[in-house]
């Protein structure tokens, strides 16, 4: 890599090494938890601008797109300019998009500034994920990383909740304006506890190197069965949250509270996989439990189906093995997040901003792929069979990983 060069912390940045985890799972949420913060209030925000549901929505789905797109590029630049420098110009960028947003005098302006704030905040998950794996070698960092997946599966599930309380105390408008209030805070805790751990490349040609170090690392085969493991659990994650409401609806006559209230069992069983997983690494390989998860995740999502199949339309019997595959998959998600962003640690920016990436664009894919098969065989029977395809591939990458030899 002739005209780079890397430099090592400073000594004020030492002295910010190792932030606390708390503050890694803050900066983590914040993307996810902006997503769903704002669903209760979707309704009154068509009525006030006059428009129709569908057009409403894109604030959800373009917010994503934005989301799993930046991560891309966010990568690569906290590899080249830093973590520090990058995680503040993209919360600064977050708190200000929001504040606008409080302040929108009509829905075009709301929805770009909804994709600004998206950029803003996909720099917390991506260099939570880079941080992490600065300070901790990957048995630690899975751990770290199970803590961090558990606060984004319990923040979202909590959002909606919040989100319509605070609808009803300060209105739409002012919900923005508390997105504004912890983008304030998220930037004062980056700005003192926050350095530029990892290497900083200097040099001419370290721009054009923005890419050329994704194509690196899609050289390397456990790197990418390790970001296939992510990718199609994901996936199979999503597809439930597409075709869930569908079923619950449809075929169980839960209103939406009743159904908010079970797929909050799927969420938990997340978090106390992730949980398990960080407690379990220091005694197991990463490759066994990666193996574990995935076994189980096909087996319960294998069970859902042949439920779904027999035609058992219980709640219990259908969210129960939803829940155990997701907790079976919290297995699988820590672990190869670490295992992923360890291949090359000089790299852990570039390796969390593209997987963060593939991993939106799967669980795009997968979620549409089930809604387009729940409306085209109207059955819950495709909702099954589209979560155990995924969690099948899922199974076959990570025996992948665990027969592939580490370089």
């Amino acid at each position: 890599m002739s005209g780079v060069a890397f430099t090592a912390d400073s000594p004020v940045e030492a002295a910010r090494q190792k932030p606390p985890v708390k503050l890694l799972v803050l900066f983590g949420i914040l993307g996810p938890l902006t997503i769903h913060l704002i669903m209760p209030s979707l309704p009154n925000m068509q009525q006030e601008f006059a428009t129709d549901y569908a057009t409403v929505q894109l604030l959800i789905s373009l917010y994503v797109i934005a989301l799993g797109a930046a991560q891309l590029f966010v990568g690569p630049m906290a590899d080249i300019l830093g973590r520090r420098r990058v995680l503040i110009g993209g919360l600064t960028l977050y708190t200000v998009a929001s504040a606008l947003c409080a302040f929108a005098p009509g829905f075009e302006v709301l929805l770009g500034l909804r994709i600004l704030q998206a950029i803003g905040a996909c720099t917390g998950a991506v260099l939570a994920r880079a941080i992490i794996r600065d300070h901790y070698d990957e048995s630690q960092s899975t751990r770290v990383m199970g803590y961090l997946a558990m606060g984004m599966a319990v923040g979202p599930m909590l959002a909606p909740l919040l989100g319509g309380i605070l609808f009803e105390i300060v209105g739409w408008r002012g919900l923005f304006a508390a997105l504004a209030a912890m983008g304030v805070a998220s930037f004062a805790f980056a700005w003192k506890f926050i350095g530029n751990s990892g290497q900083i490349r200097h040099g001419q040609n370290r721009l054009r190197r923005l890419f050329a170090d994704i194509t690196v690392l899609l050289r390397n085969t456990r790197f990418i069965l390790y970001a296939a493991n992510i990718c199609f659990h994901t996936g199979m994650f999503y597809a439930f949250i597409a075709g869930g409401p569908y079923l619950a609806s449809v075929f169980l006559g839960m209103t939406p509270k009743v159904y908010g209230a079970w797929f909050a069992t799927a969420a938990l069983g997340y978090a106390g996989g992730n949980f398990l997983a960080g407690r379990l690494i220091a005694l197991v390989r990463s490759e066994t439990l990666v193996l574990f998860g995935a076994i189980g995740t096909f087996t319960f999502t294998l069970m859902l189906f042949l439920v779904l199949m027999a035609g058992i339309h219980m709640p219990l019997a259908i969210f129960g093995p939803v829940a155990l595959a997701t907790f079976s998959s919290g297995f699988v998600m820590p672990t190869s997040y670490s295992g992923s962003l360890s291949i090359d640690p000089s790299l852990a920016g570039s390796a969390s901003g593209f997987v963060g990436f593939l991993q939106f664009s799967f669980a795009g894919i997968l979620s549409t792929l089930a809604s387009i098969a729940i409306e085209v065989f109207d059955t819950p029977v495709a909702l099954g069979a589209v979560m155990t395809f995924a969690a099948g591939i899922g199974l076959l990458t990570s025996a992948a990983v665990a027969a592939t030899k580490r370089v």
